[in-house]
This record gives structure tokens, C-alpha cells and sequence, in this order.
């Protein structure tokens, strides 16, 4: 069980804060612990802010004001909510708050803290849920908003980056990096004995400085790609408006565009409306290759998180009659619609070919969007660049030829979807400014990985061999013509006893050919079972009856940095252990927990690691099932297309 510490600076107290934070849910796996550390007792606010609303108008800011300041809560209420209640002497507020709770608690027994005012007004009570899987960041703030943006942005000059001190979630690590206790050597004024709220706007502006110091470091230790934020608006994310010396209203002059965007923003996400999303695809559909399966599946997904969807794929010559929905074992429940395309010689991979066929599918498309409504146009296909503006571009490769045209292409778009921080941070470096990109791994459904037939069941349905221990691979064997990783597999089994086998699910006749040919050579083709394509409905049955399941991939750029391959989710949602080359891109989803890694394509790793796990059959379950629990906690289809359709929402709407 993880944990999680909730640190509130006590001052304003209004009711409606500490309910809604103890009211959070969902955050399975964590114990949350509430704390309030207060300057003054809550009698104090309750004057104040009676005579405060007396005077509030009837904008939209001063209507959150209300709703927030309905009720002062009494230490009582506070205390009956969970929350353990602490009145300290006033000297610093912000971190200073902070500060006294470090100096009488462990901080190391907590996996993750939020430090936050009282005064904000929190949005959802999917917060916690939401935020605490999250692994990328050190510091997550509110948001990324500065005040000198819009000047900035007209000078030219650079983008900064601040941290409030107002609502930020931490690290363990990064408490530990700042030796457990806020630096505030900056800040000179001291309220001890206070227990009124200055009525002078710049009064407190030197409390501004206890951020001074961690901005310093972070600058200096390079931390900044780990400072991540909730939204790039000042103030305002889709779970909290900050308050201001109290209150969502007071603001200064220069802040207040920045901050009705962010309003803007916000008010539109939680109106819900149901988005009508288009997504477009060049593939043919159906077929059995990845990225056809999770076209089909972000559909299924999308239109389950409350999408109206709708794709649309040119209309192939020999394309298979079977039912799309059935066969990559979806939900019908978002429509296809086939658009013409020059489908000349559609076995033929030569250029001209492709690209007559690629360019008359998107004229078609072209004329047939420009008399649809639909809210958002969501693409895997960098061309669109050249048809279209203002789309969503998920990306799965970044291409070689990074020059000037591909920049325009993606400048076209309103937004990128990458599926590792390495092809965000690849972007960021060809001029893509960060607050454009969501990083999205792909994802499982694990329930479709469930299966009521034993391994023994599974294998007598395959006809796979029942007394040999089952070495399995599931997918395509090359991406863009790169091996992935079958050849170094085949070789691990003449360093394996002759009862381990190699099962190889999926694959083109041709590479199956030439992997054939290789298990011939080195005398193991006796001992490898070449399934070819299946459904991937069946795709749970075969990974039942493995053994262990493996991906040794090459350490090419692709694989080491850009690729996020749906076997590994299916791996894990199977409950089998794997073993996996230990590249980057990989260990951004896996750890030692639910993994056995070996270096790239090391068939003599391969070999050594099938043998340990062998012998030690707990240990490895116990890891299959700690990866098994994470496919089902961070990456399930459902919660990434939440994710994104937020990420449009919330930065494109």
C-alpha cells in the first residue's frame, strides 16, 4: 500500500475545501493521510469573509467564491472529516506551513504529498485517482501559467516556468533532493501573532520568495523536464482554481486573460457535452497487423469514455469480408465509413502506388469532412498535414527525414499524442512547444485477457504440446522491415534442453519463411511452432497455454526510444511471466516488479534467464501478477482515451 500525505495551510478555512479533499476516490493501492496546519483558528476567517461576501458582485469568479465560502468550518468539522487539525505559531505562510508538519513527521513513510492553500476551490473528486498513477514527475503543479507569458510571448522572448507554492503534489524524491525541508533563506517578512488577512494586495508579495530558492535548484540540478503541470492556464486547472490572499476573484490586471482562458477551459469540460470525434486512417480494415488492432480499439475506447465516433478508412480492394468488430474483438459501438481510393496492384508496397492510394483516399476525404460536423479530427497519418489543420496527431514513430516540411506538417496540427516522453522530448527539440504534447503509452483491456480454460485446456484446443515448457511471441515479426526479435529467440534454443519450445503467433508468409529457414540451420526446427496470423480474439487462448513470453528486441533507435508495443500490455494483462530486452522505451512501462530483462537481443541471456525462471516458478508468477495489477491500474484503454479526449479538452477546446 502506498501513501499518500495532504498537507493544507490553515487560514481560510471554508468547508467546502476540506470536504471535497476528503471526499476524493478511486485511488486504489493508497492510504491518504490529512493534515491541517494552521496559523490562526477558524473564527478568525468566519468574520472576515461574512463581510467579504457582503460586498462580492455577480461575475463568474465571484460565483466560486460563494459556492466556496457557503460555510466556515470549525476545527470540529475539519477534524470529523479526517483531517488531524494542528495550530502553529504564524510566522511564514506558503511552504512555511509546510515546514512545520517536515519538522515533526517522517515525510519518508509517504510515496507522494500534496502541498496545498486552503483557498482553492477543487473542481472533481477524481483527483487523486487521476494524478497519483501518474510516474514522470518530481513536482506537478497546478498550473504553468506566469503572469509574463503574453509580454513575453510578444518580445519573443523565451518561455518561463514558475512554481506557486499554492497546489503542488511531490515526490519522496524530490523531498529527499531538497534535504526534507523548504528552503526559505529568501523570505524576510514574519506575521507571528497576525490573525487578520492583509487587506493590501502586495502586502505579502515577499512570501512570493520561498519558491525562489527550489526554482534555483531545479534550474541548476536540471530538473525541469520532471516539473510537470495539471494545465498551462495561471491558476486554473480542470481540479482546482486557486484562490488569491482568500479568494478565486482577486487577481492583478496582467493575470486576468491568462485566467479567464483557463475559466474558459475548465467550464467547458465539465459541461460534458458528447464530442462528435472523427478518426481517420489510411489502414485497411480489418486486418491483423498492430496498428490496425489499435485504430480499432482507441475507437472502441473513445466511444466508451463518451465519444461520438466515427472512423473512416479507404475502401481496399481485397479486403476481407469478416466483420471488423468481430474480428479484432471490439464493441460495435462506433461506426465505419469507406471513402474511394486508386487502389491499383493492393498487394504492391512500391511508392508510387502507396502514394496514389494515400492521396486519393485524403481528397475523398477532404470533400467528405467539408459538409460534416464533428468537433475534433484525430489522425495516426502525419500526410493529414497536407489536407487538414487543426487535428489531433497521435505519433508512433518520429521520421528520419526531421526537416522542414515534416515541422509544418506538424505545426498543422492542434495538438500531438506520443506514446513515450522520448518522442515528446524529440519534438520539443524540433521547436514543438511541450504544453502541445500528451504522452500516452498504449494500453489492454485485461478483462479480454481472462480465459476459464486451464493452460493444459488451452493447449489440447491448440494442439500445442503439452508436456514442453511453451517459450511464446505474439505479434508481428518486423516493423518497417527491423526485426524484433524472433531470430534471437529461435537461437536461445540451442542453449535451452530440448523440452523448451518456441511458439510464434502472427507474422507475414514471408518472414515466417525466413525464420524457418533460420530454426533449420541451427537444427531447432523441431522444437518451433510457426502459428502464422490468427484472430486476435484468440489471442488470449495461446498466451494461455505459454510458459513464459518474450521480447528480445533488437537496441535499435526505434525500439530503444519510440516504440510502445501492444504485446507488452497484452503480456502483462495475460498473467504470464516475460522476459523483455531492457531498453528505455520499455522501462517506462515495466520495472524489475513485473519484468525479467536481458540486454538486447542476447541470446545467451535469453537462455540463462528461461532456465532461472524455470527453477523458480513462484517468484515468477508473482511477477506476472504485479504486471498483470499495473496493466489493470495504468494502462487500460479506457483510461488512456480519457486522458486524451482531457487533453484536448482542457489545452484545444
Amino acid at each position: 500500500m502506498k501513501r499518500l500525505a495532504v498537507v493544507a495551510s490553515g487560514w481560510h478555512f471554508p468547508l467546502h475545501f476540506f470536504q471535497k479533499i476528503a471526499a476524493q476516490k478511486g485511488h486504489a493501492g493508497w492510504e491518504v493521510d490529512l493534515f491541517c496546519i494552521s496559523h490562526r483558528d477558524p473564527s478568525f476567517s468566519a468574520n472576515e469573509k461574512k463581510e467579504m461576501l457582503a460586498r462580492l458582485g455577480t461575475t463568474r469568479r465571484e460565483h466560486y467564491d460563494r459556492e466556496l465560502y457557503e460555510r466556515i468550518a470549525t476545527v470540529e468539522e475539519i477534524q470529523a472529516l479526517g483531517w488531524d487539525y494542528v495550530l502553529e505559531p504564524n510566522t511564514i505562510g506558503d511552504w512555511g506551513n509546510t515546514n512545520q508538519w517536515l519538522l515533526k513527521h517522517d515525510y519518508r513513510v509517504y510515496d507522494k504529498f500534496l502541498f496545498t492553500h486552503d483557498d482553492n476551490f477543487i473542481l472533481t473528486d477524481t483527483m487523486f485517482a487521476d494524478i497519483l498513477p501518474q510516474e514522470d514527475w518530481l513536482i506537478l503543479g497546478n498550473s504553468d501559467g506566469h503572469t509574463s507569458r503574453r509580454l513575453r510571448r510578444w518580445l519573443g522572448l523565451p518561455k518561463e516556468f514558475t512554481i506557486r507554492g499554492s497546489f503542488e503534489f511531490f515526490t519522496r524524491e524530490m523531498l529527499d533532493i531538497i534535504d526534507g525541508k523548504f528552503d526559505m533563506s529568501e523570505v524576510k517578512l514574519d506575521r507571528e501573532g497576525e490573525v487578520s488577512t492583509s487587506g493590501v494586495f502586495g502586502e505579502l508579495s515577499d512570501w512570493n520568495n520561498t519558491v525562489t530558492p527550489l526554482i534555483t535548484l531545479i534550474k541548476e540540478k536540471k530538473l525541469r523536464p520532471r516539473i510537470k503541470f495539471l494545465s498551462r492556464y495561471y491558476r486554473m486547472s480542470r481540479y482546482c482554481l486557486e484562490g488569491e490572499r482568500g479568494f478565486i476573484h482577486k487577481t492583478e490586471p496582467l493575470n486576468t486573460f491568462e485566467e479567464e482562458q483557463g475559466l474558459d477551459a475548465v467550464e467547458l469540460y465539465y459541461a460534458k457535452p458528447k464530442p462528435r470525434l472523427v478518426y481517420l486512417s489510411t489502414a485497411r480494415v480489418p486486418d491483423d497487423w498492430a496498428h490496425v488492432l489499435q485504430t480499432l480499439t482507441m475507437c472502441e475506447a473513445f466511444a466508451d469514455v463518451g465519444a461520438e465516433v466515427e472512423l473512416v478508412v479507404p475502401r481496399r480492394s481485397r479486403t476481407s469480408d469478416v466483420n471488423p468488430f468481430a474480428y479484432a474483438s471490439v464493441k460495435p459501438n462506433f461506426t465505419i465509413t469507406r471513402l474511394f481510393c486508386l487502389d491499383l496492384f493492393p498487394g504492391t508496397q512500391r511508392r508510387f502506388f502507396y502514394w496514389l492510394r494515400t492521396i486519393s483516399f485524403f481528397i475523398a476525404a477532404k470533400l467528405y469532412l467539408a459538409h460534416k460536423r464533428y468537433d475534433v479530427l484525430y489522425t495516426r497519418e502525419h500526410q493529414a498535414g497536407l489536407f487538414f489543420r487543426g487535428f489531433i496527431y497521435e505519433v508512433h514513430a518520429v521520421p528520419k527525414a526531421n526537416d522542414m516540411l515534416y515541422r509544418r506538417l506538424w505545426k498543422r496540427a492542434r495538438g500531438l499524442v506520443v506514446l513515450t516522453s522520448f518522442i515528446r522530448n524529440r519534438f520539443v527539440t524540433a521547436g514543438i512547444p511541450q504544453e502541445w504534447i500528451q504522452v500516452a503509452p498504449d494500453a489492454v483491456m485485461v478483462s479480454k485477457f481472462s480465459t476459464p480454460l486451464s493452460k493444459k485446456e488451452a493447449r489440447i484446443e491448440l494442439r500445442l504440446p503439452n508436456n514442453a515448457y511453451l517459450m511464446g511471441y505474439v505479434g508481428t515479426l518486423k516493423t518497417m522491415r527491423m526485426e524484433k526479435g524472433v531470430a534471437c529467440a529461435v537461437h536461445s534454443l540451442g542453449e535451452l534442453p530440448p523440452e523448451v519450445h518456441l511458439v510464434v503467433v502472427g507474422g507475414e508468409t514471408e518472414d515466417i519463411a525466413e525464420y524457418k529457414t533460420l530454426a533449420e540451420k541451427e537444427g531447432v526446427a523441431g522444437r518451433v511452432v510457426f502459428v502464422g496470423k490468427v484472430a486476435h480474439a484468440k489471442v488470449p487462448l495461446y498466451l494461455k497455454a505459454f510458459d513464459i513470453v518474450v521480447a528480445p528486441f533488437p537496441d535499435f533507435e526505434h525500439y530503444r526510444f519510440f516504440m510502445s508495443p501492444l504485446k507488452i500490455f497484452e503480456y502483462m494483462a495475460s498473467g504470464v511471466p516475460m522476459i523483455v530486452s531492457d531498453l528505455p522505451s520499455l522501462r517506462e512501462v515495466l520495472s524489475e516488479r513485473t519484468a525479467a530483462f536481458i540486454p538486447p537481443a542476447d541470446a545467451s541471456a535469453l537462455a540463462k534467464k528461461v532456465l532461472e525462471l524455470r527453477a523458480h516458478p513462484e517468484a515468477a508468477q508473482t511477477m506476472a501478477e504485479a504486471a498483470k495489477e499495473d496493466a489493470r491500474a495504468r494502462f487500460s484503454w479506457s483510461a488512456r482515451a480519457r486522458a486524451i479526449l482531457r487533453f484536448i479538452k482542457m489545452h484545444y477546446a
